[in-house]
C-alpha cells in the first residue's frame, strides 16, 4: 500500500499535469498557427520501455520491462502513464486519450492522432472513430489484408440473405491484388546532405478491415496510403510504408498532409533521448511502483518547465562552442535552457518556506525487525503457451 506521502505527491502531480495540459494546449494553438497551414493539433503516442535491474540472491541481474505510454503534443508531453502488467498498451492509450478529448479546447477542432503499427488494432481504432473531430493516422504492417468496400449495382436485383459488405481482397504483400490507386502525389525533397529524393504517395479510398463483435469496422471506411521513397535513378531506397487514415473528417486532409503528420511523429524521439541523458528518466531504480510513476511524471513536468522558460533563457556557450557566440539566430534547445535554468529560478523566486528543525528522531525501537520485501516473479507479456497435440486413444 502506498504511504500517505506518496498519495499526496501523486495527487499534486496529477493536478499540476492538468494545469500544464490546459496551458500547453492554449499556448500551442495561439503560437503555432503559422507552423502548420491546417492548424492541426498533433498528438503522438509511443510506448517507452524502461529497462532496469533488480538484484536478488547472488546479485544476479534480472531484466524487467516497465512500459510507459506517452502522449505528446509537439513539442512537449501531455500525459505519461504506466501500462499495468495485466493490461494492454492499447487500452491504456484509450484511457489517456479519453481524458484529453474531454478538454474544451479540443471541441470542434480537427485533430490528427498519429500512432505506430502497434495501435492499428481494432481495439484502438474502434474507440477513436467514435470522435467526430479526430482523424487517426496509423502505420500498418506489410502483411495486413484489407478489402475494397462493396458497392452494389443499382440495376442488380436484391437477393435474400445478409447484404455483402466486403469487396475484392487487398493483400499488402501480394501486389497482384492491388488495384489502381485513386490518387497519386509525387513530392520532391532534398536531404541535409544534398541528396535529391522523391516521395510517391499512393492512396486507395473506401477501404475496409475485418471487424469484431464489439467493433463493426464495416461502418468505418478508411484511406490506405503507400509511401515509397526513390532516388534520382527511380530506385526504391526503403521498403514501402503503409498508412491508414480513418475518421469522419479524413477527406479534409490531403495525402501530403497525412504523410507530413506521420513524419512529425519521429520528432518526439528527441524528448526520450534528452530525458534519458539529461533528466534521468531511466536512472531512478526503485522496487516501489508508485515511486517510479511519480518520478516518471516529474521528468515529464521538468521538460515542460524547460519548454515554458525557453524565452527567458540566455545562451551560455562553452569555451569550445564558438559557433554559438558568432551565430545570432540561435535555436533555443532544451539543453541551452537547462544550462541557464538556475538563474531563471533565482529571478522568479519561490513561495516555499525555509525548513525548520523539529528535533531528533527517536529511531527504531530496540528489537524491531523489518520484514523482507515480497519477491515477485518476472512477468513476460506476449509469450504464447505451448500446446501439445493430443491424439485420441
Amino acid at each position: 500500500m502506498p504511504s500517505p506521502v506518496t498519495n499526496k505527491l501523486t495527487q499534486s502531480l496529477n493536478c499540476l499535469s492538468i494545469l500544464y495540459l490546459e496551458e500547453i494546449i492554449t499556448v500551442y494553438i495561439e503560437e503555432f498557427k503559422s507552423f502548420y497551414p491546417l492548424k492541426l493539433t498533433l498528438i503522438m503516442n509511443r510506448e517507452l520501455r524502461l529497462y532496469f535491474q533488480r538484484y536478488r540472491e547472488q546479485f544476479l541481474p534480472l531484466q524487467n520491462i516497465i512500459t510507459y505510454l506517452v502522449l505528446t503534443q509537439l513539442p512537449v508531453p501531455l500525459s505519461g502513464e504506466r501500462v499495468p502488467s495485466k493490461h494492454k498498451g492499447v487500452n491504456q492509450g484509450n484511457q489517456q486519450l479519453k481524458k484529453i478529448w474531454q478538454s474544451s479546447l479540443f471541441s470542434d477542432k480537427l485533430s490528427a492522432l498519429v500512432a505506430d503499427s502497434d495501435y492499428s488494432q481494432k481495439d484502438f481504432i474502434g474507440e477513436q472513430v467514435k470522435h467526430e473531430d479526430v482523424v487517426t493516422i496509423t502505420r500498418v504492417r506489410s502483411d495486413r489484408v484489407f478489402y475494397r468496400q462493396f458497392i452494389r449495382d443499382p440495376n442488380q436485383a436484391k437477393t435474400s440473405g445478409h447484404p455483402r459488405w466486403y469487396g475484392d481482397k487487398f493483400d499488402l504483400k501480394d501486389d497482384q491484388t492491388w488495384t489502381e490507386p485513386d490518387e497519386v502525389h509525387h513530392v520532391p525533397f532534398t536531404t541535409k546532405k544534398g541528396r535529391q529524393l522523391t516521395v510517391t504517395i499512393s492512396g486507395w479510398k473506401q477501404m475496409l478491415m475485418r471487424g469484431t463483435k464489439n467493433y463493426k469496422m464495416n461502418n468505418h471506411p478508411f484511406t490506405l496510403l503507400q509511401i515509397v521513397v526513390r532516388d534520382q535513378e527511380r530506385n526504391s531506397i526503403w521498403k514501402p510504408m503503409w498508412l491508414i487514415v480513418i475518421g469522419s473528417r479524413r477527406d479534409e486532409l490531403s495525402l501530403v498532409d497525412c504523410y507530413q503528420c506521420y513524419r512529425q511523429r519521429y520528432d518526439m524521439e528527441h524528448l526520450f533521448r534528452f530525458g534519458k541523458q539529461r533528466l534521468l528518466m531511466t536512472s531512478y531504480l526503485t522496487p516501489d511502483v508508485h515511486h517510479e510513476e511519480n518520478w516518471f511524471k516529474l521528468t515529464l513536468l521538468s521538460y515542460v518547465n524547460l519548454w515554458a522558460a525557453r524565452k527567458l533563457a540566455v545562451v551560455l556557450p562553452r569555451d569550445w562552442e564558438q559557433y554559438l557566440k558568432t551565430n545570432k539566430s540561435i535555436k533555443i534547445t532544451p539543453s541551452l535552457v537547462q544550462r541557464d535554468f538556475s538563474r531563471i529560478i533565482t529571478t522568479l523566486g519561490t513561495f516555499a518556506k525555509f525548513p525548520k528543525r523539529r528535533g531528533f528522531s527517536s529511531g527504531r525501537i530496540k528489537g524491531y525487525k523489518k520484514a523482507p520485501r515480497t519477491r515477485h516473479d518476472v512477468i513476460k507479456k506476449g509469450s504464447k503457451k505451448s500446446t501439445e497435440n493430443l491424439k485420441a486413444p
